[in-house]
């Protein structure tokens, strides 16, 4: 199964978001859909039953952090050539790295190999590109570069599931880490 850990968002960020990404609706452009917007903390791919079982015993028993805000600001694209467009984020990055690496132990001890990201960026994919014009990509990025799309406190983070569909994938919860104060 596919698996994967993330901060869930707020409706009321989902909504917002979504009207923004509408922007992008070209040719070219793959908009990800509301119910899947999220920030991922770790990808883990394809896992057996028996090592998701083992990671969710893992995520129970870690030290949980305190529960934090995030406040989800701004439009940004990564990619040579340009391939994402995404919403960032400035209050709670440094909360949502720290779970990112918290998180990163019980995978690691469970999947040595896993890719730990030096770098990590917490930020929700709102857009995939494969080709359009790259100019007006960057000029609407840069003109929502600013854009409020509202603040949420971050209680848990959830293990999900990822079953790929014709109509974009379907996500379950495999279990859910409550963080502390929550």
């Amino acid at each position: 199964m596919r698996l994967f850990i993330a901060i869930e968002l707020s409706e009321e960020i989902k909504k917002r978001l979504e009207r923004i990404s509408e922007m992008f609706r070209m040719s070219g452009v793959t908009l990800v859909k509301r119910e899947a917007y999220h920030i991922t903390l770790h990808f883990l791919g394809e896992v057996s039953e028996a090592h998701a079982k083992s990671l969710t015993v893992g995520l129970e028993a870690l030290e949980k952090p305190a529960a934090f805000t995030i406040r989800v600001r701004g439009l940004s694209a990564f990619g040579m050539p340009l391939r994402v467009v995404f919403a960032d984020m400035d209050d709670g990055k440094e909360q949502a790295i720290g779970l990112y690496r918290i998180t990163g132990e019980a995978v690691k001890r469970l999947m040595p190999a896993y890719p730990f990201e030096e770098n990590y960026t917490p930020h929700i994919t709102l857009a995939r590109i494969k080709h359009a014009e790259k100019e007006l990509i960057h000029e609407l990025v840069e003109r929502y570069s600013g854009m409020e799309f509202g603040t949420m406190d971050v209680n848990a983070f959830v293990l999900k599931k990822s079953m790929l569909a014709k109509d974009g994938p379907i996500y379950t919860d495999i279990c859910r880490c409550s963080l502390i104060g929550h």
